[in-house]
């Protein structure tokens, strides 16, 4: 009776919830294919683009046209991106002088790097994961279920 109970209590508080994403990438192909993996889920889902960190930190900053996704929210962070990379963004997130909103932001970076090097940066600067990209369908759609899990499983400030 207990799992009943929790499971009941978990389903309460999960259903419907809206995923908000700032998606943080250069490339028009990958963001597409994210927006799609996303749509597959059936669960509303608000996202937010910017091609580089320089744009997302306008838009969290508001100093854009842009406005920010609401929060909660997720970041999606391309490392290798023009203007501003992902890490010299990660950087600006988490420095002292940024915004508490900001700077406790929940950040996992999706990119086509497996080098080691950008993972130890990465998660240097307190990242939630490191998810690589694949050229397959399954590999987004695996990650999409992932950020789905992670939305209904996670408990937000």
């Amino acid at each position: 009776m207990k799992t009943d109970g929790m499971q009941a209590m978990t389903e309460d508080t999960t259903a419907g919830q809206q995923i908000n994403l700032l998606l943080v990438e250069d490339d028009e192909v990958d963001r597409r294919a994210v927006r799609r993996a996303l749509d597959r889920l059936g669960v509303p889902v608000h996202i937010v683009e910017a091609s580089n960190g320089k744009q997302a930190l306008d838009i969290l900053h508001g100093q854009s046209e842009v406005a920010p996704p609401p929060s909660p929210y997720i970041l999606l962070l391309d490392i290798n991106m023009p203007q501003m990379d992902g890490i010299e963004m990660l950087q600006r997130l988490r420095s002292e002088t940024a915004e508490p909103d900001i700077r406790n932001a929940i950040v996992f970076i999706l990119t086509t790097s497996e080098a080691e090097r950008d993972r130890e940066r990465a998660y240097a600067h307190n990242i939630a994961g490191y998810l690589v990209k694949s050229n397959d369908r399954g590999g987004l759609q695996a990650i999409a279920e992932m950020l789905r899990r992670y939305r209904e499983v996670v408990v937000f400030p």
